[in-house]
């Protein structure tokens, strides 16, 4: 009984993980993007945590690179 509480409080974890990174994500906090990516090994979710990740900053360098574009 004791591991089935202790599995459900992990993939209570890692849900609430995912979701905040996500969250961070969305609203552009690049410093709780870092914070929860961090995370993510701790969890043994090296992964899910570099995709992730690598999908935020190809996002970012688009973005730098659009408008690095658009004062050309």
């Amino acid at each position: 009984m004791s591991f089935k509480l202790l599995h459900e409080a992990q993939s209570k974890l890692k849900n609430i993980i995912h979701s905040r990174f996500d969250s961070a994500v969305r609203s552009g906090d690049a410093a709780s993007v870092e914070r929860f990516f961090k995370t993510f090994p701790l969890i043994g979710e090296h992964k899910s945590g570099l995709e992730k990740f690598s999908k935020y900053l190809c996002t970012q360098v688009v973005l730098v690179v659009a408008t690095a574009g658009a004062f050309l």
